[in-house]
């Protein structure tokens, strides 16, 4: 007998689009096709199984006596819909809560690491391009890292943290905290942002 349960199952797709990577897009529109595909095949199946012809056996068997007892049997034959147990699905409520609220906590901190990545962004902007620069010109925009006798530099730190001083290379060079692969889930970010990007 077909199940009409999944007829039932209707996600929300465009919550699910709105909170997934946009590279995971056409992954999230696979899914969306198979289940899509299931729910017409499922919705093409009958409703219950076809009847057994039982006196059709009864006339063509050599006892009718065993075809009656075996109906009997399948007669008495229950079987319900399965069901998850309400422990289940409160243990996945609350997992679907918690995974909301770690994506809100995340969305979060990767928005304020964006909006500090616009802050250095505009003063790139402001800057001089580098392949117009003069000695001079380097050495007042980045003060910190011009070799001179009151500030020798070793080593100039060519990198991903171009356009920073010394000190907010440092910073931002440290280790990633565990969970959160992202400089802004120091407990102290808020500080380091008003330090570095103000």
């Amino acid at each position: 007998m077909a199940s009409r349960a999944a007829l039932k199952v209707r996600p929300d797709w465009s919550k699910m689009s709105s909170q997934v990577n946009p590279q995971e897009i056409p992954k999230l529109n696979k899914l969306k096709a198979c289940l899509d595909s299931n729910v017409v095949k499922v919705a093409s199946l009958p409703e219950s199984l076809p009847k057994i012809d039982w006196d059709s056996y009864k006339a063509n068997a050599s006892d009718p006596k065993i075809v009656e007892a075996i109906e009997k049997q399948y007669m008495s034959i229950k079987v319900e819909a399965p069901k998850a147990p309400a422990a289940r699905l409160a243990e996945l409520a609350k997992a679907q809560e918690m995974d909301e609220e770690r994506y809100k906590k995340f969305k979060q901190i990767a928005q304020d690491y964006v909006d500090s990545a616009e802050v250095v962004k505009g003063k790139f902007k402001k800057m001089i391009p580098v392949s117009q620069m003069s000695m001079e010109d380097w050495t007042l925009t980045f003060p910190m890292w011009s070799h001179t006798i009151d500030n020798p530099v070793a080593d100039y730190p060519w990198g991903r943290t171009a356009g920073l001083t010394r000190e907010e290379a440092a910073a931002f060079e440290q280790p990633d905290p565990y969970p959160l692969a992202t400089k802004t889930a120091w407990k102290n970010w808020e500080k380091r942002k008003q330090k570095y990007y103000s």
